[in-house]
């Protein structure tokens, strides 16, 4: 495992290296409490907590080199990294992994070692800023550790209460729980914390002492808070799960009466909602027009590039045309959605389209007789060319056998470009040596598309 690699926030080695803290940080949140009330400490506790430092001093290194993003930048000067590091996480990196060291001299430095729980929230949070996962599931994973945190910390206080007031009156006598093992105690206390937490109170373990009392208070304030954010984040939770979805459905809804209403069949209006629910299906109610104009003209041209990287292998015009005029050309397409059944090139119309296909399968209409492989159109090839280069009427139709997402480059647009850049002339030259077998099969067969 290189430093390099580890340096990489999104590498798979780096991931590794972050789930390795993740179950450090949860180890010390989860059961260094219950070690460190704990009658007895044996050597395999104590060379755990050890490793765990020396992790956390390790990650600590990493993470005073690694780069950071601010501003949608990554900033890799060491100076601004050191300055970062120092102003965020140091603090409790170092307190929380010297704890461990310190405990022969200070016995309550132990608890320090709790600081090394951030670790997972640290984790968490630069995974949802790197969108690499579900941002709902990284909040769920966090929302549910710090719960279960904090309620095994209140058991640990509770148990704390029970072995530090006298026997006759602690909670644990009164429970009859001295003559039982750490472990049962120690279920007894968490049983407590869930039940007051949660507002239930049974009432077999009950507060009695000043301090027990003031403990229960605290703790039932807390699990109001707990309750109030748990209600809270659980009604942002499922709006987040249903994604726009319910008031995608009344609007379709209301679209479909008006339809009806209006003389449309139940036939057209099952087609436009099976329609419906596949472009919701494929966008989530986004539209790709949108978003593709709102980005950067740089970044359009990559996304566009990786999105047709099939297509545009076997495109003369994209293999003859240099990287500029190729983006420039990229950015004029325009995606869209075609139903089955739907005709995506018309006969006797100017051939003004090229289309290149990204999913489904489309076929050729014509009464000709042609090879199969001239027939279909599969995700990566593309048609309309003939036509649009040729200049003339379209004698065949192109027709949708699936839901077809496609990509269509207009003429206008087309006519634009090649006005403001010269170099297109030379492109559609080369071109023409290069003429598909497909295109010559049907130029033979008298189709042009």
């Amino acid at each position: 495992m290189g430093l390099k690699s580890l340096l990489n926030e999104a590498s798979p080695q780096r991931i590794c290296w972050d789930i390795l803290q993740i179950a450090s940080g949860s180890i010390t949140a989860f059961f260094l409490p219950y070690c460190l009330l704990s009658p007895s400490t044996s050597q395999q506790q104590w060379d755990l907590w050890i490793t765990l430092s020396v992790i956390g001093l390790l990650d600590a290194a990493i993470q005073l080199q690694t780069p950071y993003e601010a501003r949608g930048e990554i900033e890799t000067s060491p100076t601004k990294i050191r300055q970062h590091y120092y102003s965020t996480w140091l603090a409790s990196d170092l307190i929380g992994n010297f704890g461990t060291f310190a405990i022969s001299l200070m016995p309550w430095a132990g608890c320090l070692q709790l600081l090394r729980s951030s670790q997972v929230f640290r984790v968490l949070s630069k995974w949802e800023n790197l969108q690499t996962t579900s941002p709902l599931l990284l909040r769920i994973c966090r929302y549910s550790f710090a719960l279960l945190m904090i309620t095994n910390w209140i058991s640990a206080a509770w148990l704390w209460i029970g072995l530090n007031e006298k026997s006759e009156a602690s909670w644990i006598a009164r429970a009859g729980l001295q003559s039982h093992s750490h472990a049962k105690q120690y279920l007894m206390s968490v049983y407590w914390s869930v039940t007051t937490l949660a507002s239930v109170g049974y009432g077999d373990i009950t507060p009695k002492t000043n301090l027990e009392i003031i403990a229960a208070i605290l703790v039932m304030g807390a699990g109001v808070l707990l309750f109030a954010f748990a209600i809270g984040n659980v009604v942002a939770f499922v709006r987040q799960l249903d994604n726009g979805k319910s008031e995608y459905r009344i609007r379709e809804a209301g679209m479909r009466r008006y339809l009806s209403f209006n003389g449309v069949t139940p036939e057209t209006l099952s087609r436009l909602r099976r329609f419906s629910d596949y472009r919701w299906g494929q966008s989530q109610g986004v539209d790709p027009n949108q978003i593709i104009r709102e980005l950067p003209a740089s970044i359009q041209s990559e996304v566009l590039t990786e999105i047709l990287q099939r297509s545009i292998q076997h495109v003369p015009l994209f293999q003859h045309a240099p990287v500029a005029l190729r983006n420039r050309l990229l950015i004029l397409l325009r995606p869209q959605i075609y139903p089955p059944g739907t005709s995506i090139l018309e006969a006797d119309e100017p051939g003004n389209e090229i289309v290149f296909i990204t999913h489904g399968l489309a076929a050729l209409e014509t009464t000709e007789a042609i090879e199969d492989e001239a027939i279909e159109f599969r995700p990566g090839e593309y048609f309309g060319d003939l036509s649009f280069f040729l200049k003339e009427v379209r004698n065949s139709s192109v027709v949708a056998k699936t839901y077809v997402e496609a990509f269509i480059l207009q003429r206008d647009l087309f006519d634009n470009l090649m006005k403001q850049d010269s170099r297109l002339h030379a492109v559609l030259q080369a071109m023409a040596s290069g003429q598909s077998s497909r295109n010559q099969l049907l130029l033979m067969a008298g189709v042009i598309i």
